[in-house]
């Protein structure tokens, strides 16, 4: 399968089930993983194996003043604009 030329913004539960499944490696089709710190948090509490199995492709988005979307809040936190299809 050809990559996805697309970056998504990784949730806490598909991370730890993907693991549970030796499936991580499908998010490596897509151009860019991000995982935002509280997220890296709970996978860390919850699957710390998750982080270090996927560390290839994941990208840590560490907080800032912007409520831990980081340079990512230019219209990626739903603002006018958000990528098409993004889902929330």
């Amino acid at each position: 399968m050809a990559p996805i030329d697309r970056t998504v913004v990784a949730d806490a539960g598909p991370l730890i089930h993907l693991d549970e499944l030796g499936c991580l490696d499908l998010l490596a089709d897509f151009g860019a993983v991000v995982v935002p710190d509280a997220v890296w948090r709970e996978v860390e509490r919850h699957r710390p194996r998750a982080l270090v199995l996927a560390a290839d492709f994941l990208t840590r988005q560490a907080e800032s003043g912007t409520g831990g979307w980081g340079d990512l809040s230019d219209g990626w936190a739903g603002g006018p604009r958000a990528p098409r299809g993004l889902c929330y």
